[in-house]
């Protein structure tokens, strides 16, 4: 995702926007702060869809979790962190402020809700997902992402099998 322009980001300032930078490390939520994002979203490993990693290339080695992240950023940063992440309950809620986070953005979670209206099946799927239970995929966009359910059309093409596959190659 990267960082907006600086021209960008005083339009959105002088328009009265808050801008809430993503960031899956301490140096892009450095940047972001020091380019005037008003507060980070730190997004761990676990959160799910695509990670805001600035750089595509680097988001696999830099597959921080967020109940490490958090601390790393509370420390260093003066605008407010909004944890995002592998959250689905009040324990997890809580252990995120507690670790620093001023919030906590809920996702997947919100899948079994009956107004997200989600597939039962699928639904039911997430229901009693275990962790270890999702994977890492370049296969819809080409940026990094974690799939909460390994579907037939990204189990061939994980991140260990890109040459295999020279069909989706240019996704991967």
């Amino acid at each position: 995702m990267g960082m907006y322009s600086s021209p960008f980001v005083a339009k959105l300032m002088d328009h009265g926007i808050a801008w809430f930078a993503c960031a899956t490390t301490l140096a892009e939520a450095r940047e972001a702060e020091r380019a005037g994002a008003d507060a980070i979203v730190a997004q761990g490993y676990e959160a799910g869809g695509h990670r805001g990693s600035f750089d595509q290339a680097s988001a696999e080695r830099q597959c921080v979790g967020l109940f490490a992240l958090l601390p790393r950023l509370a420390d260093k940063l003066s605008v407010p962190i909004i944890a995002a992440g592998g959250i689905a309950d009040g324990r997890g809620i809580a252990a995120a402020l507690t670790l620093g986070a001023s919030a906590v953005q809920i996702g997947t979670a919100f899948l079994r809700c009956p107004e997200a209206g989600t597939n039962a099946v699928w639904a039911d799927a997430l229901a009693d997902l275990e962790p270890e239970a999702t994977t890492m995929t370049r296969a819809f966009t080409g940026g990094l992402a974690v799939q909460s359910r390994p579907t037939t059309f990204v189990l061939p093409i994980r991140l260990t099998h890109r040459d295999r596959h020279p069909i989706r190659s240019s996704s991967i």
